[in-house]
């Protein structure tokens, strides 16, 4: 049994955080990898990969904002 329960925005407060947390490492070792992988599938593999993996925390930066259309 949870030990401790989290309300709503507790949990999307903590998950946003980690989705940020873990993009910006994956992102770092991609980065890393990239520059130190001589094998040229691979490269091209992360080079594909890359820009998901930074979209993906741009996506998670943004969750949570409020935006106000006009209708």
């Amino acid at each position: 049994m949870l030990e401790k329960l989290f309300s709503a925005s507790d949990f999307d407060k903590q998950f946003k955080d980690m989705a940020i947390k873990d993009h910006k490492k994956d992102i770092k070792e991609f980065e890393r990898a990239l520059k130190n992988t001589e094998d040229a599938d691979l490269r091209a593999w992360i080079a594909k990969t890359l820009p998901n993996l930074q979209e993906h925390l741009r996506m998670a930066e943004q969750l949570g904002v409020t935006r106000t259309t006009s209708r």
